[in-house]
């Protein structure tokens, strides 16, 4: 481990205090995709290793990376997204039996899928499903970060008999290897998370950034409530709360911070539920209530005509390209537009299980 990567991970005097989080992707696996009831710490409602953020996924890349992927399906996945659904994986307009599926993220070459394994004592392992319903096994990592308009997936691995971890990068688009920074190492498995070119490393209640570009390592600053979430973070930068007048602890604005400074990029109202969302595309922030989700635009902060009117235990996830997938009164998926505030309904059967990409996120409740 450098010096500096040592000193940042120690220096933990003014940190705030966090929850323990399980380390393992089964836990990613096994989370629920519903809003939960009862009041923790302002952390994500799992304990999330897939976290995903990104940006618009553009067509060019995908002919640069996949010639036999058709623009099709490349359009199809962009706009349509990809959710899980009793072990199937919808993904764009086609279907793919993924055993054991439980949860997914978005990169500009498919989208990772968690697998549950039939016994707790192995591994999870995870499958790339991409847009034109082909699918790889990538193996286990434990754990990882994404985001929608890469093909770049950071992971962390174990170094044999040497009693560390180190940051890899995988270009899913070209299959090589490198090393994230110089390269950047710990000696326990790190949480992750994803903004752009930073990758956010958190240890011990302390987080650093890590320029993928120069893998330079820098502390982030502390600054409000329940800052320290690896799933909060995405393109916008990351999801935070200002710090609460009294106890208890009552969630009433949101902010959305940039990174790597923390700079105020906007403030928006919550919807009742102590939830926000911010898509893959880091345009649009959701907030939502037992009853109510309201969309506001992340730049402008503008409230945005998109209003849902939801269920108890009514899911709501994220397309690449920033429409909002929920379920409809007939109980199809069903994609709908913030700008527009119009739904459209994919036919698409909901199931039991319906598990769908949140987008970077954080929540009290």
């Amino acid at each position: 481990m450098t010096d500096r990567l040592s000193t940042l991970l120690h220096e933990g005097a003014d940190t705030i205090d966090v929850p323990p989080m399980p380390g393992d992707l089964i836990a990613a696996g096994r989370r629920e995709e519903r809003r939960r009831r009862t009041r923790t710490a302002l952390v994500g409602a799992v304990a999330a290793i897939l976290v995903v953020t990104g940006a618009t996924v553009a067509v060019d890349r995908w002919r640069d990376s996949d010639d036999s992927i058709q623009p099709a399906d490349e359009l199809a996945y962009q706009q349509l997204g990809a959710w899980i659904s009793d072990e199937v994986v919808h993904i764009g307009d086609r279907t793919v039996e993924v055993p054991g599926a439980q949860s997914l993220v978005y990169t500009s070459a498919g989208a990772i899928v968690a697998n549950l394994p039939d016994s707790i004592e192995d591994p999870t392992r995870l499958t790339l499903v991409a847009p034109d319903g082909e699918t790889r096994d990538l193996g286990h990592f434990d754990a990882i970060a994404a985001e929608a308009g890469s093909p770049e997936l950071v992971y962390a691995e174990e170094v044999e008999d040497q009693g560390y971890v180190q940051l890899q990068v995988l270009d899913l688009a070209t299959d090589e290897t490198r090393p994230l920074g110089d390269p950047f190492q710990s000696e326990e498995t790190p949480l992750l998370g994803r903004s752009d070119r930073y990758v956010i490393v958190t240890q011990d209640q302390l987080e650093v950034a890590v320029d993928m570009d120069t893998g330079e390592v820098s502390r982030m600053p502390r600054r409000e409530l329940g800052f320290s979430v690896p799933w909060g973070y995405g393109p916008a930068g990351y999801i935070t709360a200002p710090d609460p007048e009294s106890e208890p602890v009552e969630i009433t604005q949101w902010h959305v911070r940039s990174m790597p400074d923390g700079d105020l990029v906007g403030s928006y109202p919550d919807a009742g539920g102590q939830y926000a969302t911010v898509s893959p595309d880091g345009r649009y922030l959701l907030t939502s209530s037992d009853t109510t989700a309201l969309v506001y635009d992340v730049a402008s902060g503008e409230r945005l005509p998109l209003e849902l009117t939801l269920t108890e235990f009514q899911p709501t996830g994220w397309t690449p390209d920033g429409h909002v997938l929920t379920t409809g009164e007939d109980g199809t998926v069903v994609s709908c537009g913030p700008a527009t505030g119009e739904c459209t309904d994919t036919g698409v059967p909901a199931g039991d299980d319906l598990r769908l990409e949140r987008g970077s996120f954080n929540s009290w409740s």
